[in-house]
């Protein structure tokens, strides 16, 4: 079979989904990594394929941070799945990095780090993830230890002034344990179950149980965060870009849902639109998705989460 049939197999996916790399590691002597990243959008996005480690057979298959779900239909209404209970935490504004270990072809476990879809982290156009992230691990000389001590890849968030999107922090550049993600099933481990040592978790929005109403709580968890929301310099805001529920099924499942909260607002601007065009809203969305001022995520998450429930509320459907 070919290299991208291989990846394809290991990640049980379409091979169009499929990006092949070939890049050196940066946190172990630069040996060279070759295969694929997967960019469909369920639990293998961002997953590798990776198939040789400085030039060797080293096929294996590596589970990544997960795509969310949003609990909105395209009706505009909400769509929870069952809950035993779910566990709110604040949604930081940053860029997420994930550790994660690989086995070489002598079978030696080595840790780096990647960003959402790149395989190792690096310094790009969008900022110098590499430079800050080796800054917050000489602040944490416990970070590296983690993924062993939990036995899953970590997912963090890296964030601040310095690493700026739509949130403007007080604090300059901080990580923050997110969640881990399991190697064989890539089963998502809620941070309440996670020991993260000198590294913080999110803050925490409290929680729910089964029996309890998510939508209305979700309702009344808006409320409290829009008012601490203000304008900022730059066209950014101070306060919180949403909210992450984790939430764990009856079958012990758990699951990863975002609601966007600081959209709600442009939400409700846009339904009192009522004579919207489609042509209009299709240069919103570009100007969204352009904006430099907007991470890849943060437009996405505009776009998805809000603009489709919206317009399609006021009978606009999407075009082929």
């Amino acid at each position: 079979m070919t290299d991208l049939e291989d990846a394809a197999t290991l990640l049980d996916v379409d091979a169009k989904f499929l990006q092949a790399f070939d890049v050196p590691d940066p946190f172990n002597d630069e040996v060279r990594l070759e295969g694929f990243l997967c960019q469909r959008p369920d639990q293998r996005y961002g997953a590798l394929a990776l198939l040789r480690v400085n030039g060797r057979p080293a096929p294996q298959r590596i589970f990544a941070t997960p795509k969310l779900h949003y609990p909105f239909g395209k009706d505009g209404s909400f769509h929870f799945p069952a809950i035993h209970t779910a566990h709110l935490y604040e949604k930081l504004d940053g860029t997420n990095v994930l550790a994660y270990r690989y086995t070489d072809a002598e079978g030696r476990t080595r840790l780096t780090y990647k960003l959402r879809l790149s395989p190792v982290l690096r310094n790009s156009k969008w900022g110098p993830f590499l430079d800050y992230w080796r800054e917050l691990l000489a602040r944490h000389p416990d970070l590296p230890a983690l993924t062993e001590a939990n036995d899953c890849h970590l997912s963090f968030e890296m964030y601040g002034a310095r690493n700026a999107h739509l949130i403007a922090y007080d604090t300059d550049l901080a990580a923050a344990v997110l969640f881990g993600v399991r190697a064989a099933d890539a089963a998502v481990v809620a941070p309440f179950q996670l020991r993260t040592g000198s590294v913080p978790i999110a803050p925490s929005l409290g929680s729910l149980r089964a029996g309890d109403d998510p939508v209305a709580r979700f309702q009344s968890l808006r409320e409290e965060l829009e008012r601490r929301n203000r304008p900022a310099a730059d066209n950014k805001l101070t306060g919180t870009e949403g909210a992450v529920w984790y939430v764990t099924e009856p079958g012990g499942r758990v699951t990863l849902w975002i609601l966007p909260l600081t959209f709600v607002i442009l939400c409700g601007l846009l339904a009192l639109t009522t004579h919207l065009e489609a042509r209009r809203v299709r240069v919103l969305v570009r100007m969204t998705v352009r904006n430099r001022g907007f991470s890849p995520a943060l437009a996405e998450a505009l776009v998805a989460a809000e603009l489709a429930p919206v317009l399609a509320a006021h009978g606009f459907q999407r075009q082929g």
